[in-house]
């Protein structure tokens, strides 16, 4: 195709963890998990179905009836950039949050990496009566936390020392107005993501030199629209006409092996349901905390969709969407407890005629 061969430019399956060494002292390779030679050797060498198979197996033993396997929609092999707009501005993550998968602080953020698909008669109960579950117009429908649904809809938030008559008319009035409130998430494929990444950092270092003398502008300086999850434009192209060549025959090159060129889209969302959010930092267990597991959902994510709908998306749809190792089974009474408080939880709550809705055991738990 004309363009040039350069064994740098090539992208490696490995990177060097910069910073840590080896037993022999060489430095570390971390693996690099969206390069094609990684990502299947990654399915070769996994068996995705054997430990889900292990908890169904073990979990039969203690009385569970069934067990559901959650689906992210974002994982380490196919990362997936979903932001919320919320009154027309994109809630893009800060450097704190794109350093950590997730962060309780503030559920507005980074939501590709919250949102969780599960079994569709798993979250029937947190359905809120009357709602539209249609996907009609590639719309997906969204149970939320309460505090999610707030800050959507515009709802203050009510203090940690209102009355009991003041809480009970705040849910109130946030299931009314979040019930079918539609919403929007700007969605960047890794092209689309890598370009608005580069582009803000761009405009971040254009800032703080652009005054001092000497600075020169690159060679193509980026723009990023002020409206929401619009494409990042180009508002300066500087390179000389074998530097253009050479990019437009490697972005061609690129396209016939199957890199898609960047492409941003806006996913239309559907509030559809409410839950909320027990304290995850709660620690020992008692028989509150049953009671407390039994009349709260704990659920494993603040954005929970029906696999149905990612399964018919015409963008998610389409995507290696890993099962979590979270495996859900009915009954179980209690996270994170040795397998031995499990059964003893369950045996009480059979004498009590108890049934827990949902409960997460993690691979330490069951295995």
């Amino acid at each position: 195709m004309g363009i040039p061969y350069a064994s740098e430019t090539e992208d490696k399956p490995f990177a060097l963890a910069e910073g840590f060494k080896d037993t022999s002292g060489k430095t570390k390779k971390m693996l690099n998990p969206s390069h094609p030679a990684s990502i299947q050797a990654i399915k070769e060498l996994t068996d995705t179905q054997a430990y889900p198979r292990a908890v169904s197996e073990a979990a039969s033993r203690h009385g569970a009836i069934n067990t559901f396997e959650t689906h992210p929609l974002s994982g380490p092999i196919e990362p997936i950039s979903l932001n919320a707009i919320v009154g027309n501005t994109e809630i893009l993550p800060s450097e704190e949050i794109e350093m950590k998968s997730y962060s309780g602080n503030d559920v507005m953020q980074n939501i590709g990496g919250q949102i969780t698909g599960l079994n569709d008669n798993m979250i029937s109960d947190l359905i809120l009566p009357g709602a539209n579950m249609s996907t009609d117009d590639n719309v997906i429908p969204i149970v939320v936390t309460t505090t999610a649904a707030e800050k959507l809809v515009g709802l203050s938030a009510l203090s940690a020392t209102a009355s009991s008559r003041d809480q009970l008319d705040h849910l109130k009035q946030l299931r009314t107005k979040a019930m079918n409130y539609s919403f929007q998430g700007c969605y960047r494929n890794p092209a689309a993501q890598n370009r608005f990444a580069e582009a803000t950092a761009q405009a971040k270092d254009i800032a703080a030199h652009a005054n001092e003398p000497g600075y020169v502008l690159p060679e193509v300086v980026y723009q990023i629209p002020k409206d929401p999850c619009l494409p990042v434009t180009v508002t300066r192209d500087a390179r000389d006409a074998q530097t253009k060549l050479i990019a437009a025959k490697t972005a061609e090159f690129d396209s016939q092996f199957g890199r898609e060129p960047a492409q941003t889209s806006l996913i239309k969302f559907r509030i559809v349901g409410l839950m909320t959010v027990p304290n995850a930092f709660a620690s020992g267990f008692s028989i509150s905390a049953l009671v407390q597991s039994i009349l709260t959902s704990t659920q494993v994510s603040s954005w929970i969709v029906p696999t149905s709908a990612i399964s018919q998306h015409p963008i998610f749809g389409k995507m290696d969407i890993q099962d979590s190792l979270d495996v859900m089974g009915v009954p179980c009474a209690s996270l994170n407890l040795p397998i031995e408080s499990i059964r003893k939880s369950l045996l009480r709550m059979k004498a009590a005629n108890l049934k827990t809705t949902i409960a997460v055991i993690d691979r330490q738990t069951i295995l």
